[in-house]
């Protein structure tokens, strides 16, 4: 949900809430920073308690399962760093898609060849983000 997408004077958490009753997946990227977020137990909440056989994915970088605090912590944790991990986000993902934006199993199997190239991606952006937090 962006902003564009919450009018003026709309309750932002309403918008988010409402956003997240319809989901049926969230994959919650944590580091040490935001592991005692409420914001994150919150959201994982919204989506775990309103749809039957939702899923909430914690994505974990630079940390263990054991690490996580909260409610959030009751769910199967994925390390960002390890492929069979992300593999297995993108099937499940898959699985719970259910009409035409399904993907077949050939382009699923090309698609996850992709994962190596992903990573660095993902890696660029996390140092990214550490860069930029080094300035304030």
């Amino acid at each position: 949900i962006s902003t564009e997408q919450i009018g003026p004077g709309d309750r932002w958490s309403d918008s988010i809430g409402k956003g997240l009753e319809t989901n049926f997946m969230g994959i919650f990227f944590m580091v040490e920073e935001n592991v005692d977020s409420p914001w994150l137990n919150f959201e994982a909440g919204a989506i775990s308690k309103n749809i039957e056989g939702s899923k909430v994915i914690p994505l974990l970088h630079d940390m263990k399962p054991e690490q996580i605090n909260g409610p959030i912590a009751q769910f199967q944790a994925k390390l960002i760093n390890q492929e069979p991990d992300i593999f297995s986000i993108v099937k499940q993902i898959n699985t719970g898609i259910n009409d035409e934006r399904k993907i077949n199993n050939e382009i699923l199997k090309k698609l996850l060849l992709l994962v190596p190239e992903l990573w660095e991606v993902v890696s660029l952006a996390i140092l990214l983000i550490l860069v930029s937090k080094s300035y304030y």
